[in-house]
């Protein structure tokens, strides 16, 4: 039992220091710029990037410094790169822990993903140094620079996503869940069929009737293509719009009122169509990434063996 609640309060301790030590790294960076007459009315996210950014550049320095140093003494900088470069894939592994252990005291999941941020930046500093060449020599070599590469602009990609995916969502109406897309789309069909059935029978009816199931019901039944998520583009909407628009200089004041709920519905299917593909597009991301981080990391483990046993 004492052994059981001596452990619990070690972890509970390590998360707090952490987020004592962040707090006082925010804090104390704050007065020095007060002192130098720099602007601080930061929002806290403002402060806490700023804090991150210059500990990465001072993080860098202090192993420029010592790359440097190992250089001017003819000593191998290799292994300090690489040592290096291993122990940052280490902390960027762990963000993935960190997610799926939430129960632990280690902080926050944002506080975590600022450092994988900011770790993996340094990392790809550290890797110029590491390899001569973008790409390594050899197979195995030449396999571990392309699957950290690849990792790296695709965790660059993730991060330019999360940063305006939101914000392009917001701007087309109230965010829909990724799991619910079908439902959103059956009810905007089914609302399009429900117009249509309410029509009485005449000429502007018919024409109403015709270009619904030429163009707007295959429109609405039809799933989101992977052109479509992979590069969201307005032209179908847009055209089928102008078509309807077209119609109506033929139409009754019933039939008039028919085509705008449509076009309406149109719209709206367009708006749902497109926070789809963004939401889809970051979950392909996020697969992708940790699927390369995987790979890296395993890459990574079997470089490390093969370097210390030629050595060794």
């Amino acid at each position: 039992m004492n052994r059981s609640s001596s452990s619990t309060t070690r972890r509970l301790s390590a998360g707090s220091t952490m987020r004592r030590g962040l707090g006082w790294a925010t804090a104390t960076s704050a007065k020095v710029l007060d002192r130098l007459g720099i602007r601080t009315d930061w929002t806290q996210r403002q402060r806490r990037r700023w804090v991150s950014l210059a500990c990465t550049v001072l993080v860098a320095l202090v192993y420029a410094a010592f790359h440097r140093e190992v250089v001017a003494s003819l000593g191998d900088a290799r292994w300090l790169s690489g040592f290096t470069l291993a122990a940052c894939l280490g902390v960027l592994v762990m963000i993935g822990m960190r997610r799926r252990i939430p129960v632990l005291p280690l902080g926050n999941v944002s506080t975590w993903t600022q450092v994988h941020i900011y770790t993996g930046l340094f990392a790809a500093l550290v890797y110029v140094t590491h390899v001569p060449v973008l790409v390594g020599d050899g197979w195995l070599e030449g396999t571990l620079s392309i699957a950290f590469l690849a990792t790296s602009l695709s965790g660059f990609y993730g991060l330019y996503a999360s940063r305006t995916v939101p914000r392009r969502i917001s701007r087309v109406g109230e965010e829909i869940r990724f799991d619910q897309y079908g439902w959103h789309r059956s009810q905007l069909h089914d609302a399009a069929t429900r117009v249509i059935s309410e029509l009485s029978d005449g000429d502007a009816a018919r024409i109403v009737k015709r270009v619904f199931e030429d163009k707007v019901q295959p429109y609405l039944a039809r799933p989101l293509c992977l052109s479509q998520r992979l590069y969201p583009t307005p032209r179908l909407r847009q055209k089928l719009l102008a078509d309807l628009n077209h119609q109506r200089r033929y139409l009754d004041e019933a039939s008039t009122l028919a085509v705008d709920q449509m076009m309406g519905l149109v719209r709206r299917r367009d708006q749902v169509d497109f926070q789809y593909a963004l939401q889809w597009r970051l979950r392909i991301w996020v697969a992708a990434h940790a699927t390369l981080s995987i790979v890296l990391v395993v890459l990574a483990t079997v470089h490390v063996v093969i370097a210390i046993g030629i050595t060794g």
